[in-house]
């Protein structure tokens, strides 16, 4: 069938998004196609478009984007046997495929839809999801620690502060704007704003005589800021951003495709355990206006396509 999938042509702004016709095949074995709803935005997607990992050379053929998507199952493959036409799911394609209008997805990185959500914030959940618990399943989350996350109002973030409370944390400590500060409350996480002065902000909400740990979803500033809280960095701190491992001898963590781990955090969202913020939700019509905002890098929760 074909479908409508987003593209780019050349290295740019915004501005050189287009929607281009695609052909899906029958899935094979293994294989799920999925008539996709919404697609989420990951901050890779403006970086690939803009060419930062180019290295100087040119798109040879148009690029797709997008990994993370709910749907709708149209049909399986040989050998899929937990999945079946009209069932709802969610899920992440490697391959950057995903913010199409079908697609073909491997039945291992599907998971059944959370019906608690809304469509829109089901394509939430999968990257992050999987990046949060991966980074802190290797800080080593422990009953009774202090957990510090930079950045905790993005999808990471939020998943990470749930996360690290249902693993026993005592006390969650989340960096964000002012203006995400209530919502980090409303999920467990004590808020102390960004900027000049956050080693003192710091100081007065970490509790004295406990283990921290940290996770760094924002950068060089807050991590020179705070890794002193940390008496063992190199094992207890982990950035998901490239070269602060390097300068601060941290943990590096990418993200890791795990299917058990994406049933997992789904489960928890289906559940109730995790809970996920309402996305900003735009047209798939007009692809630029999703990535100039995600440009920003200012976003309160996930950007999403409504696709289908």
């Amino acid at each position: 069938m074909w479908a409508r999938a987003l593209a780019y042509g050349k290295f740019g702004g915004p501005e050189v998004l287009e929607l281009i016709k695609v052909w899906t095949p029958e899935p094979g074995p293994g294989q799920v196609r999925v008539k996709v709803r919404t697609g989420g935005l990951n901050p890779i997607d403006g970086k690939l478009r803009a060419g930062v990992f180019s290295g100087g050379l040119p798109v040879l053929t148009p690029a797709r984007l997008g990994s993370e998507f709910a749907g709708v199952v149209e049909s399986v493959g040989e050998g899929v046997d937990e999945f079946a036409a009209g069932d709802e799911v969610i899920g992440i394609v490697p391959e950057r495929s995903g913010h199409a209008e079908a697609l073909i997805s491997p039945a291992e990185f599907l998971a059944p839809r959370p019906q608690s959500v809304s469509w829109a914030a089901s394509s939430a959940i999968s990257a992050g999801g999987m990046t949060a618990y991966g980074a802190l399943g290797e800080i080593d989350i422990q009953t009774g620690d202090t957990v510090i996350i930079h950045g905790a109002s993005g999808a990471v973030g939020t998943i990470a502060v749930q996360l690290a409370r249902l693993w026993g944390a005592d006390t969650v400590i989340g960096t964000a704007s002012e203006e995400n500060h209530d919502y980090l409350r409303e999920i467990g996480a004590v808020p102390v704003s960004y900027g000049p002065g956050l080693r003192e902000r710091l100081s007065a909400v970490v509790p004295d005589g406990r283990p921290v740990k940290m996770l760094d979803a924002a950068g060089r500033e807050a991590v020179a800021d705070s890794i002193g809280f940390v008496t063992n960095p190199a094992s207890d701190v982990i950035s998901l951003l490239p070269f602060v491992d390097e300068e601060f001898g941290v943990k590096f963590n990418i993200l890791r495709y795990d299917g058990d781990v994406l049933r997992a955090v789904a489960a928890l969202v289906a559940d109730g355990s995790i809970t996920v913020r309402e996305p900003t939700v735009f047209g798939f019509d007009e692809p630029a206006k999703a990535h100039e905002l995600l440009d920003t890098g200012h976003t309160h929760g996930k950007v999403v396509y409504e696709i289908g």
